[in-house]
């Protein structure tokens, strides 16, 4: 196993310092894309524990948010209001669904809402780049109120539905014109459980959530914040 004898500081942003090594706190990491954020893999790691405080299972999901295509830039480029509004929307969502579904039964799991999100630019050869920014999401769950994201391409309401229509809104956009905007990559749900149990996963979320908390791609003295967490 890699070892460092001594954490180096970003050189743009010296409160952060760079991580080398193939676990954090015992847990694998992406150590490909290293050097990471040591402070960033803290709030992943701190805000899924308290996840999985919350919930003895926990259902997480990693995913990107985009601007659209055409390019125009708005005030959503240059401050993280976007991914607040996008935040408070989902929240509603997921409390409004959780609230219908208890009316019908009164017996159903309620959740908490705990996330992650990192700010990242496109470098100069992307398409829309020249500081065109996204996001990329880690949302957890309880389990046994969400085990899926749903259908992509379905009429009815489901967790992916709220996502999509939270981004949409969050930019002031029509739900349609938000299509293909969230992004989910491959491998990218997972069920967590409290104490390494039965069908526990993290040790692969947690290296697939920790690209995430890669320092390239970040933008540093903008005044604005690159990452964070829902314990922040």
């Amino acid at each position: 196993m890699k070892r460092i004898t001594q954490l180096k500081r970003h050189p743009a942003n010296p409160n952060l310092h760079l991580w080398f090594d193939e676990t954090y706190r015992r847990l694998p990491v992406m150590d490909a894309h290293a050097p990471l954020i040591r402070e960033y893999l803290e709030t992943l790691h701190d805000t899924t524990m308290r996840a999985l405080d919350d919930h003895g299972r926990v259902f997480a999901a990693r995913f990107d948010l985009r601007f659209p295509s055409d390019c125009l830039f708005t005030e959503f480029d240059y401050t993280n209001k976007v991914i607040s509004n996008f935040v408070t929307s989902l929240k509603s969502k997921i409390g409004w669904a959780r609230a219908r579904a208890k009316r019908a039964n009164p017996y159903i799991h309620d959740t908490s809402v705990r996330w992650v999100w990192a700010r990242e630019h496109g470098s100069r050869n992307e398409r829309c780049s020249d500081g065109r920014q996204h996001y990329h999401f880690v949302l957890l769950l309880n389990w046994d109120a969400y085990r899926g994201l749903g259908s992509f391409n379905s009429r009815q309401v489901n967790l992916f539905t709220h996502i999509q229509s939270a981004w949409a809104q969050a930019m002031r956009i029509g739900f349609e014109d938000a299509d293909g905007l969230v992004y989910v990559p491959e491998s990218a749900t997972f069920k967590l459980v409290r104490a390494g149990g039965k069908g526990d996963e993290l040790p692969a979320f947690f290296k697939r959530a920790s690209y995430i908390c890669k320092a390239r791609s970040k933008v540093y003295g903008n005044g604005f914040q690159a990452f964070r967490g829902s314990n922040e």
